[in-house]
């Protein structure tokens, strides 16, 4: 189906407002993490063995994302939006990444703050009742 230049222009417009709204914030969010994803594989894709003895080296971006879902590898990391965050945060200063590299890794970094409420200052504990006597 050939679409006319109106209808091209259409789709394109509707597209640029569903991204205002946040429509596809879920997908997009999805696609930052893929990316950094493929950043460290890129930059450390030698050493990724994760330091366990007996563990096949991970051998494609698939199998990082894998084991990074691992009961055993959750065990002794913690849930990988945890162990993302730290992970993506320890290779934002990589001397071998490029600027385009670093800064998909900072905006990874900054989305899991912003979801976690990380520069949220905490609220300080309400004052307790006063107990009053009966009598």
């Amino acid at each position: 189906m050939v679409l006319s230049n109106a209808e091209r222009q259409e789709r394109y417009r509707q597209r640029l407002k569903a991204a205002a709204r946040g429509d596809d914030l879920g997908e997009r969010a999805r696609k930052l993490i893929e990316d950094a994803l493929a950043v460290i594989w890129a930059l450390d894709a030698e050493g990724l063995s994760y330091g366990y003895e007996g563990i096949a080296k991970v051998d494609s971006v698939e199998a990082l994302k894998a084991v990074l879902v691992a009961p055993w590898f959750v065990r002794h990391n913690g849930k990988p939006a945890e162990s993302l965050r730290q992970y993506f945060a320890a290779y934002v200063d990589d001397d071998g990444a490029s600027p385009e590299q670093r800064e998909t890794l900072r905006r990874a970094v900054a989305l899991f703050d912003a979801v976690s409420l990380a520069d949220v200052e905490p609220a300080a504990a309400p004052p307790r009742p006063k107990r009053g006597k009966s009598g």
